[in-house]
């Protein structure tokens, strides 16, 4: 059958099911139901686990999911809004890590993905991961950009979390937010084990 068209009642969703369904909808709210679907069964098939009915989870699964996840989705748009200056006023960062920020804030606007006070809050967070608090400003592009990558994956991480119920308490759950923990502990220290041991257990 194809998975597409899976209309049976099929199992309850399970946390790792759902937190892949907010990672789709959080990576472009817009999308319907059906791209939701077609994207969520294609990251299925690619993870080559074959414990679940074809065609599973079905259309009408994913649109019950996408509602709850609308509804909560309207307590989050705050900081979904573009960062500037003055949204410190109500969205305050530490002031020594603003001439950091404003740097990632340009690098985003110039690749034309302007800056969210979401990002700019987990720039703000994780900056000093990858700057040095010695640093005189001679501060590579590259590592910018890094950065600004970074914090847009950990404020997508924060939505994801925050649509499907918060903190995990397993360890199987955990896994994928570990390993961005996991990348910035090698940034930190050059050691890769801790990387290594959650890509294999996922």
């Amino acid at each position: 059958m194809d998975r597409r068209t899976y209309t049976h009642r099929g199992p309850n969703i399970p946390g790792n099911i759902r937190k892949l369904i907010a990672k789709i909808y959080v990576e472009n709210k817009d999308q319907t139901a059906h791209e939701v679907m077609t994207e969520l069964h294609r990251q299925m098939e690619k993870k080559g686990r074959q414990d679940w009915p074809p065609g599973w989870p079905g259309i009408s699964a994913i649109q019950k999911e996408l509602e709850k996840f609308r509804k909560k989705h309207q307590d989050l748009d705050d900081e979904d809004k573009l960062w500037g200056c003055i949204a410190l006023s109500d969205h305050p960062l530490p002031p020594h890590t603003i001439p950091i920020v404003y740097r990632v804030w340009a690098n985003a606007l110039l690749i034309g993905k302007p800056l969210t006070i979401r990002q700019a809050k987990w720039a703000s967070y994780l900056s000093h991961v990858y700057i040095d608090k010695d640093d005189k400003g001679n501060i590579e592009e590259k590592v910018i950009e890094t950065l600004r990558s970074t914090a847009s994956q950990a404020a997508a991480h924060e939505k994801v979390l925050k649509l499907t119920g918060g903190l995990p308490a397993r360890y199987s759950d955990m896994l994928w937010y570990w390993l961005q923990d996991a990348h910035l502990y090698y940034v930190l220290t050059g050691d890769g084990r801790p990387l290594n041991k959650i890509s294999d257990d996922r």
